[in-house]
């Protein structure tokens, strides 16, 4: 139990530490920071980046920038209640955006971005 509660404890710091700055950079710069901090974006980039085609990149964009909604979202209802809960709901967010990412990748690419993802979750 220790254990499960610490790797959720550390998903949960890495999550925050990681969400996305505040509104006050230009579009371009927030864009450029979201490619380094969002998940989305370095389940194909670390450790191995995965090329994407010109319509997987759009593809990619266009969740992360849902992916970064939905973590917003869940950033302001976890207010006040207990970090676990938070914690949780990221992990769900998480799996729920894999799945999405996983399903325009072709088969080299899935092979790649489920070793990034395994890669990741050592890392926690």
């Amino acid at each position: 139990m220790r254990y499960v509660t610490a790797t959720l404890l550390c998903s949960f710091i890495l999550v925050t530490a990681t969400a996305p700055t505040s509104g006050a950079q230009t579009k371009s710069a927030s864009t450029a920071s979201s490619q380094h901090t969002l998940p989305t974006y370095r389940w194909v980039t670390k450790p191995t980046a995965i090329t994407l085609t010109a319509d997987q990149q759009k593809k990619l964009d266009s969740i992360s920038v849902k992916y970064a909604v939905e973590e917003q979202q869940i950033q302001k209802q976890a207010h006040g209640k207990p970090e676990m809960e938070m914690v949780i709901k990221m992990m769900n967010l998480a799996g729920k955006y894999q799945n999405i990412v996983r399903k325009f990748l072709n088969p080299a690419q899935q092979a790649v971005f489920d070793k990034n993802i395994q890669a990741s979750v050592a890392f926690q």
